[in-house]
């Protein structure tokens, strides 16, 4: 914790290039999506939260992510994106390199609605000891 700021990160930097290729990249939807299933993480937030986190109905997907608490707000990193949400964060078992997991829609956010370039619906998130 620094001057307020709470990160759990496994990346060095926010800044990143746009993602050229078709595979999902950090904090994107689907980015290791598959070994959140293996560990079993994503059963574990949909037995918490009593409900698919996966889709939320809207066609949602967990990505391996970094949350940052910072002055009161929680925020994930989308694609080098900050973007906040107001859920509770789950204590959660995560795959080997993972610190933190959100589960949200792929649509975005293009204009005044919410923050441009996040998802519009998050539905769950965890992280190892939750919030």
């Amino acid at each position: 914790m620094v001057a307020g700021v709470a990160f759990i990160s496994n990346s060095p930097s926010f800044a990143q290039e746009p993602n050229q290729s078709k595979a999902p990249q950090f904090g994107e939807y689907g980015y290791r999506h598959r070994d959140l299933h293996e560990r079993g993480t994503i059963q574990q937030l949909m037995d918490v939260t009593g409900k698919s986190c996966c889709d939320g109905g809207d066609g949602g997907e967990c990505r391996v992510t970094d949350i940052i608490w910072a002055n009161g707000a929680t925020f994930f990193n989308h694609n080098g994106l900050l973007c906040p949400f107001s859920i509770p964060v789950n204590s959660v078992n995560l795959p080997l390199g993972a610190r933190a997991v959100v589960c949200a829609s792929k649509e975005l956010h293009q204009d005044e609605d919410g923050p441009k370039g996040c998802p519009v619906g998050i539905y769950c998130a965890g992280a190892s000891g939750g919030s």
